[in-house]
């Protein structure tokens, strides 16, 4: 039977300065280079985690409050109340005193910017009379 060739392992070659020589006059200071370099890259890490850390921290107690603030306190409003509200300052007009509505002075609302403003009558009698003394008429 034929052999099989095994094949022979090839020689090392090493460069002849793989290591400093004291033929080159090359000094051995460099040997903890290579530890300092690590020992930095790790605490730049350490401060990447750390700093993460600190930056979640701060996210959930924001999303604790944020969702302390969507709860309920006790104090509950009908929701009809503020329709009717709202409904009252639309097509009547707000109160003269509450300034900070958008249809204030009432002129925008409905019914008197259809009849035309009305206020009490002087006389005290209660009844009511148009301020507006030239309603519109359709024309122009």
């Amino acid at each position: 039977m034929p052999s099989i060739p095994t094949p022979q392992p090839r020689p090392r070659l090493r460069h002849p300065d793989w290591r400093p020589s004291a033929r080159t006059g090359v000094s051995t200071s460099r040997r903890g280079s290579v530890l300092l370099v690590m020992l930095a890259l790790l605490l730049l890490l350490m401060v990447l985690g750390f700093t993460a850390f600190t930056f979640t921290a701060q996210e959930h107690e924001s999303a604790k409050y944020y969702a302390g603030a969507a709860q309920r306190t006790g104090i509950e409003v009908d929701s009809n109340l503020l329709f009717d509200f709202g409904l009252e300052q639309l097509l009547l007009g707000p109160n003269e005193r509450n300034y900070q509505s958008a249809l204030w002075p009432g002129r925008h609302s409905l019914i008197p910017n259809m009849l035309g403003m009305f206020a009490v009558h002087p006389d005290g009698s209660g009844r009511t009379f148009a301020l507006d003394r030239h309603p519109y008429n359709g024309v122009g």
